[in-house]
C-alpha cells in the first residue's frame, strides 16, 4: 500500500488488498501491536484519519511502552495536523528506542512540520539521512520542508535524489487541509 500511496507501484487495489491483509490480521491476532499499526497506516492511505488514529492508539493501548508503536501513532497524528500529540508520541518513542530508525527521524520531522517548526523538521530529516542516506522519504519531506521555507535550490536538490530514485513519487497523505496546503506549496517549489 505505502508504494502505490506514494505514487510507484500499482494503485487503489493495493490499498483494498492491503486493507484487507490487515483486517485479516487483527481477526487472526486481535493483540498484534504490528496489525493495528499497519491497519492505521493503511487507514491513513486511504483518507480515514478518524480511523488510522483509532487503530494506530489501539496499539498503543494494548503496550504502551512499544516504541514502533508509538512511531506508528505518531505519523498518523502529524498527518491529520494534531502536531503536538504527535510530537510527544514520538519523542516517547525515542525514548524507547535507543537506536530510532530513519523513520523515526522522518517522524520527528513530520510532527515539527506539523506544528509549523520547520527548522526543527528540517534538522530532523537531515538526521534520518544522516542514519541512512538511502531512506528516500526523509529526502522527499526534506525538499518539501526546503521548499516551504523558500530555500529553493535546497529544495530542487533533495527533490532530484528523489527523482532519480523514485521517478514518479508524489506522497498525498497529509489530511488536515491547512497542513495539506503547506505540505502541497513546498512540493510544488521542490
Amino acid at each position: 500500500v505505502w508504494q502505490c500511496c506514494m505514487n510507484w507501484g500499482p494503485a487503489s487495489s493495493a490499498k483494498e488488498a492491503a486493507l484487507e491483509h490487515a483486517s485479516q490480521a487483527i481477526e487472526i491476532d486481535p493483540r498484534s501491536l504490528l496489525g493495528h499499526s499497519i491497519l492505521g497506516k493503511v487507514r491513513l492511505y486511504l483518507r480515514d484519519g478518524q480511523r488510522a488514529v483509532a487503530e494506530t492508539g489501539s496499539a498503543c493501548e494494548l503496550d504502551p511502552n512499544s516504541a514502533e508503536a508509538r512511531m506508528f501513532l505518531s505519523f498518523v497524528l502529524a498527518a491529520v495536523g494534531r502536531g503536538a500529540d504527535a510530537l510527544r508520541n514520538i519523542k516517547t518513542a525515542m525514548l524507547l528506542q535507543p537506536h530510532p530508525s530513519s523513520y523515526y527521524f522522518e517522524t520527528l520531522g513530520l510532527s515539527h512540520f506539523a506544528l509549523g517548526d520547520y527548522d526543527r523538521a528540517i534538522a530532523a530529516f537531515l538526521r534520518g539521512i544522516d542514519i541512512n542516506p538511502s531512506y528516500m522519504p526523509c529526502h522527499y519531506e526534506l525538499a518539501i520542508a526546503y521548499g516551504v521555507c523558500g530555500r529553493t535550490e535546497e529544495a530542487q536538490a533533495e527533490a532530484a535524489i528523489v527523482k532519480a530514485d523514485w521517478p514518479s513519487v508524489s506522497a498525498d497523505f497529509i489530511l488536515n487541509p491547512p497542513l495539506a496546503a503547506t505540505y502541497r506549496r513546498g512540493k510544488q517549489v521542490a
